[in-house]
């Protein structure tokens, strides 16, 4: 038997190693990296708009219509002291925009389609729908802590509130009988009580507690500090002394056309003409100078193309006439003269033929003229609305009439007195009204001030007013019967001042 040939062990592992390291040579080759396709960017998602949240709607007001039942002042505040911005005629229509939280003022846009705010009182309007309806625009003003409502008890007369806490202060208004005040503070004894009036206004008095009905108790009224004691007024000049032959006191002087012409007469106090001191015609505004011994007063010299007046001085009984105007160098028309306290100058109106008027002075003989204070020139447009300056018995001040030179909108272009130092600085405006307001005239401790006015529109007569030289107090002195073909102006004051003769126009 035959055997396989035998394999030998160093053969069969010089084999194996040779296998070995034949495949350890080989090179793999470095695969191909599969390239991944590269992925599509999507389009970055627009984000949802925020949401806003959403706000109720804040309720809208329409403006609610009104009717304006008579002239109306529209204020700057909802209060009867604040400042007069105009006035509003009867039966225009408004806009009413808000209220005071009592509803006693409503504010209006003022003047129309200016963006601008007025306040105008609510018992003056006929609102066209429920006032209710409209917006809180101003809280009314709160009385202070502890104070009290009272109502005025006089048995039919006036009461006075005054500026401080006694008869010695000055007068600022008079209150009719039962009408309602607020009470904020007393004195420490409880006889004055300080007080406003109107209630919502602000202004400030005092008044006696004796004409007080009080609707409450005093004890929580704070005690007011009483304001300083008022400073005694100027004293007047000494007037010179009366010529021994001079008219006696009561002589009036007036111009009158009972002749046919207008004339200076001289009046006793009966009213018999003691003499006629002109023969002239056209003769106007005679006054006495203070010794009684000269008489100025002007006179029309021509009318056409021009009316052109000049101021005249003569002795009382009418002789020795001086035209002052000319030594003056009259511009065009001189009027209105008025002597100063002492009799040495005279303040007068000159109108230019172009322009305004103004208020001039001059010595007693017609030198040294100078100008004032030049007036707006709606001024002296009538001759009811003559400036007619008179000056104080202190010789330190004039007053007169004039239509203001700024006009709030709306305003009448009626004068209105004012009172200037009579250096032309200081020029201050007393009265504020719907009145025609003219010839004041000083009581003779130039305390006090009378005028003449009239409501033009309700063909009002005219009337004297009286009012202290501050111009508070203002109050109706004389109202005599009759329509606006009658009335009464002051003439001059009798005595101490606590009486004022007046002149009817039918009379003269």
């Amino acid at each position: 038997m035959s055997h396989p040939p035998k394999v030998s062990w160093s053969v069969l592992l010089f084999f194996t190693i040779a296998v070995t390291l034949f495949a350890a040579c080989q090179v793999t080759p470095t695969p191909t990296p599969s390239v991944s396709p590269t992925p599509t960017r999507r389009n970055t998602r627009t984000p949802f708009p925020t949401l806003t949240p959403r706000v109720s709607p804040s309720p809208t007001f329409a403006p609610l219509r009104a009717v304006v039942t008579d002239t109306l002042r529209v204020r700057e505040q909802p209060n009867t002291a604040a400042r007069i911005l105009g006035r509003l005629q009867p039966q225009t229509v408004v806009a009413l925009l808000s209220r005071t939280d009592d509803s006693q003022w409503f504010s209006i846009e003022y003047p129309e389609a200016s963006g601008r705010i007025g306040w105008i009182f609510g018992e003056v309007v006929a609102p066209q729908g429920d006032i209710n309806t409209l917006p809180i625009g101003l809280n009314a003003p709160k009385p202070p802590a502890g104070a009290i409502y009272a109502t005025v008890k006089t048995e039919g007369d006036p009461l006075r509130m005054r500026a401080g806490p006694g008869i010695n202060y000055e007068i600022v208004t008079r209150i009719p009988d039962a009408a309602r005040v607020l009470v904020i503070a007393k004195t420490p004894d409880e006889t004055w009580y300080q007080i406003l009036y109107p209630p919502d206004s602000g202004q400030r008095g005092w008044v006696s507690g004796e004409f007080l009905a009080l609707a409450g108790s005093a004890a929580s009224l704070q005690i007011a500090q009483a304001p300083p004691t008022p400073t005694p007024g100027p004293t007047a000049l000494p007037r010179p002394t009366r010529a021994a032959n001079a008219p006696s006191g009561g002589s009036v002087l007036v111009s009158s056309n009972r002749n046919g012409a207008y004339d200076i007469f001289a009046l006793g106090e009966n009213g018999v003409v003691r003499k006629q001191l002109t023969r002239s015609g056209n003769a106007f505004g005679a006054r006495y100078a203070p010794d009684g011994e000269r008489i100025v007063f002007y006179r029309t010299i021509a009318t056409a193309p021009h009316i052109v007046n000049h101021i005249f001085a003569m002795d009382f009984d009418g002789g020795n006439v001086v035209d002052l105007s000319a030594r003056a160098g009259g511009a065009l028309s001189d009027t209105d003269p008025d002597w100063s306290p002492d009799g040495r100058r005279i303040v007068f109106v000159r109108t230019p033929r172009a322009g305004a008027p103004e208020l001039w002075t001059m010595d007693a003989n017609g030198g040294s003229a100078r100008a004032l204070v030049k007036l707006s020139a709606a001024t002296g447009a009538a001759r009811e609305y003559s400036p007619m300056p008179r000056w104080s018995p202190d010789g330190g001040r004039i007053a007169y009439a004039a239509v203001a030179r700024v006009q709030t909108p709306g305003a009448a272009l009626y004068p209105n007195i004012f009172v200037i130092d009579a250096n032309g600085a200081a020029e201050r405006q007393l009265t504020d009204n719907d009145l025609i307001n003219t010839a004041p005239v000083w009581s003779p401790d130039g305390n006090q001030i009378a005028w003449a006015a009239r409501d033009f529109l309700k063909r009002q007569n005219w009337r004297v007013w009286v009012m202290n030289a501050s111009g508070a107090d203002q109050r109706v002195f004389i109202n005599p019967p009759g329509d606006n073909n009658n009335g009464a102006q002051p003439v001059t004051w009798a005595g101490l001042g606590t009486r004022i003769w007046r002149m009817k126009e039918a009379e003269i």
